[in-house]
C-alpha cells in the first residue's frame, strides 16, 4: 500500500521505519508501534521482565527449529548442496524452509515463491545478455505445489526459465499438522477416500519434459542425477524437474527398516560438516573433544547420515573397525 501513496510522510510504516522491516508483526511488535504513535510510555511488563530473568538465570540454550530425525527433506538439501555447492536455491514456506539450519536455503518468501523467485533470478541474468552464472534450484513441497506451485511452474515454461524445480515430496501436509491435499487421495481424518492426483502428470501437464523422481535418503545416488538435471536445464533453456521422495517420519504406518549407525572417534575430524550441514537431531557433539556422536534419545537408526561425513567417520553398526 506504502507504494501506491505519493505522501509516504503520512504513512507510518516500514519505509519510514515506523514498523520495523524485519521479523515478524507478533502482538509485541504491534504493541510498541501503536504505543508510539499515540505518543504514550510503553509499561513495563512483569511477566516478561520475569521470564527474561528466568532464561537469564537458567541459562537456557537457545534451540534452533530443525527438521525432524529421519526426515527426507534433510538429505534431499544436502545432496543438492553437495552435487553443486554454489547452486542458488530458492525455498518458501513449508517444514523444509527449516533447511536454512543447513545452510542449503537462500531465499524464503511465501509459499510457491520459490518457483517464481526462479524464473526472477533467469529473468535477471537475461537481462544482462547472459545465462544464468550459478545452478537455480526452487524447492517446494507436494502440498505447496499443488497449493501455489502449477501456475508459476506453466509460466517457467511458457517464458522458457533454465531452473531446476526440486519438489520434497513428504506424501503429506506435515508442517501444519499432518493435513491431505490432492496427491494424498483418501481422507484419513475425515475417513472418506478421495481421488488421488498424480504428481508428475500435474507436472507434465505443465509443460515440463525432464521429470524425475528420486528416493530422498539415497544421497550419493542422487548426485549425478542432480547434476544432470541443471545441465539439461540450462541447456535446453527450459525448466527440469526432480520429485525426492520419502513419506514423513512423523505419518509413517509401518516401522521402517532400522540401519543404526555410530560415530567413529577414531576417524572422526571435528570438521562439524555433519552438524552444520547436515544437522540431524540424532548426531550430538561433544565439544570438549570435538567430536560427533550418535544422541540414541533423538536418532530414529535411518542410517541416512552416513552420506554426510566426508571422512567416513559415521558407520553402520557391523562395519565399524
Amino acid at each position: 500500500i506504502e507504494n501506491q501513496v505519493v505522501d509516504r510522510t503520512k504513512i507510518m510504516g516500514r519505509w519510514n521505519g515506523w514498523v520495523p522491516k524485519e521479523g515478524e508483526l507478533v502482538p509485541e511488535v504491534i504493541e510498541s508501534v501503536l504505543l508510539r504513535a499515540l505518543g504514550v510510555e510503553p509499561e513495563a511488563d512483569p511477566a516478561l521482565e520475569s521470564l527474561s530473568a528466568a532464561r537469564e538465570k537458567l541459562k537456557l540454550a537457545v534451540k534452533k527449529p530443525v527438521l525432524c530425525a529421519g526426515c527426507g527433506h534433510r538429505p534431499s538439501y544436502f545432496a543438492i548442496r553437495k552435487a553443486l555447492p554454489d547452486a542458488v536455491i530458492a525455498s518458501d514456506i513449508g517444514c523444509y524452509s527449516l533447511s536454512i539450519q543447513q545452510q542449503a536455503v537462500d531465499t524464503i518468501v511465501c509459499m510457491g515463491a520459490s518457483i517464481t523467485v526462479a524464473s526472477g533470478l533467469c529473468c535477471a541474468w537475461r537481462s544482462e545478455g547472459a545465462e544464468p552464472k550459478r545452478p537455480i534450484f526452487a524447492t517446494l513441497g507436494d502440498s505447496t505445489f499443488f497449493h501455489n506451485g502449477m501456475t508459476g511452474l506453466a509460466t517457467a515454461v511458457y517464458n522458457r526459465h533454465p531452473f531446476v524445480l526440486a519438489i520434497m515430496d513428504n506424501r503429506i501436509t506435515a508442517m501444519t499438522g499432518g493435513q491431505d491435499h490432492p496427491g494424498t487421495g483418501d481422507k484419513p481424518r475425515r475417513n472418506e477416500t478421495g481421488t488421488s492426483v498424480d504428481l508428475e502428470g500435474a507436472v507434465r501437464g505443465c509443460g515440463v519434459k525432464y521429470v524425475k523422481v528420486l528416493e530422498a535418503y539415497d544421497v550419493e545416488g542422487n548426485l549425478e542425477t542432480i547434476r544432470e538435471a541443471w545441465a539439461y536445464a540450462k541447456e535446453q533453456s527450459e525448466p527440469a524437474v526432480l520429485v525426492f521422495r520419502h513419506p514423513c517420519v512423523t505419518m509413517l504406518k509401518a516401522k521402517p527398516e532400522k540401519r543404526p549407525v555410530t560415530v567413529d572417534a577414531q576417524k572422526c575430524v571435528g570438521c562439524r560438516i555433519c552438524q552444520d550441514r547436515f544437522g540431524c537431531p540424532g548426531l550430538a557433539w561433544d565439544a570438549e573433544n570435538r567430536k560427533a556422536f550418535v544422541d540414541a534419545r533423538f536418532c530414529v537408526d535411518c542410517g541416512v547420515c552416513v552420506s554426510a561425513c566426508p571422512r567416513g567417520a559415521i558407520l553402520r553398526i557391523g562395519e565399524v573397525r
